[in-house]
């Protein structure tokens, strides 16, 4: 897990690329980079491995979004407009250093699957995000919540983070906390579905 304090950025993960196609990977909550996307039997990180990625290991770029994820100071409704503009800002500095602005894939485990969702939405709407809105091709959400409606349900699923990352050393959020994070979550879950194309 990420320390407090720790600087969020963009890191590229070993793999070789021939054009600006990017992948960029956003770990959930409690989680990290490193052990997010390790396989632990094969003790690969499978978002580097040439095996998983198979023509995309040379054809695109793949990156890790790292933030600090701790539950404690992440179960706040700020916190998603946080890491989804930190996100975008770091992707833009990307784009302008390394020449991006190819298509663009999300992969997103767990809650940092609504700061994707968060970041599309900001990118749909802000005119100095338009490039990466128009480089969306696509998202992979893994085990990421998707309730609109259902207050309850993401609830639930906060819930459920913020004891797994209990077991981590975590401190423990406070129940008012948690409610708003999870009101946070289905507000964003929502309005993203909002903006979908139809």
């Amino acid at each position: 897990m990420a320390a407090f304090g720790e600087v969020s950025k963009l890191s590229r993960v070993e793999v070789a690329a021939l054009t600006s196609d990017s992948i960029i990977c956003v770990h959930d909550i409690g989680g990290s980079p490193k052990t997010t996307w390790h396989h632990d039997e094969s003790g690969k990180m499978w978002i580097s491995d040439p095996e998983f990625l198979g023509n995309f290991s040379n054809s695109a770029r793949v990156w890790s979004y790292g933030y600090n994820s701790d539950p404690s100071v992440n179960m706040t409704p700020s916190s998603i407009a946080l890491h989804a503009n930190e996100l975008l800002a770091i992707i833009m500095a990307g784009y302008t250093v390394n020449g991006g602005g190819g298509p663009t894939i999300f992969i997103a485990h767990g809650l940092g699957g609504v700061i994707v969702k968060k970041a599309v939405i900001l990118s749909l709407s802000c005119p100095e995000y338009f490039n990466i809105r128009d480089s969306i091709g696509g998202i992979v959400f893994l085990d990421t919540v998707h309730h609109g409606t259902d207050s309850e349900g993401v609830l639930k699923a906060v819930k459920t983070i913020a004891a797994l990352s209990l077991q981590k050393g975590s401190l423990k959020p406070s129940w008012d906390d948690t409610r708003q994070y999870a009101d946070a979550v289905r507000e964003v879950n929502t309005a993203f579905l909002e903006r979908l194309p139809s």
